[in-house]
């Protein structure tokens, strides 16, 4: 800003440069050999200061959506099927449906708390991984 309290022209009508802002939480520019031994390094630390130690490979993460998905989708093709059968009305398994659903969310509350945490504790180790990283190249 200038003097004025404004971003505008200055009072001779040059522009003044903005710089940008270096946000802490990006990554520096890495060459493709740091950035692989980021990786290694960020889960080294991972197992050794998370609670929950390595966080799961990405197999593992595609592997879990899929069960989630292939058992609800059972599951609402089973109620579906059976209130049909049953001749049940459509409020009520609106009714049952949102019970349902709150269960869902109050029974994965836990498990979302904990993938929060995780994500704090990733970026921690990132952090420190790439400082470890730029105190090992730096020439001082």
């Amino acid at each position: 800003m200038s003097e004025h309290g404004s971003t505008g022209p200055l009072p001779d009508g040059r522009v003044p440069k903005i710089e940008p802002v270096a946000d802490e939480t990006e990554t520096p520019a890495l060459t493709s050999r740091e950035s692989a031994i980021l990786d290694v390094r960020q889960r080294e630390l991972m197992s050794k200061e998370s609670a929950d130690g390595l966080p799961p490979t990405k197999t593992q993460r595609v592997l879990g959506w899929k069960v989630l998905a292939i058992v609800l989708t059972a599951l609402a093709i089973g109620a579906v099927t059976w209130a049909i059968q049953r001749d049940v009305s459509l409020s009520l398994i609106l009714g049952f449906g949102g019970v349902f659903l709150l269960l869902l969310i109050l029974g994965g509350w836990p498990v979302m708390t904990a993938a929060l945490f995780r994500g704090q504790e990733e970026a921690v180790a990132k952090k420190e991984a790439v400082s470890e990283i730029l105190r090992r190249d730096d020439p001082r």
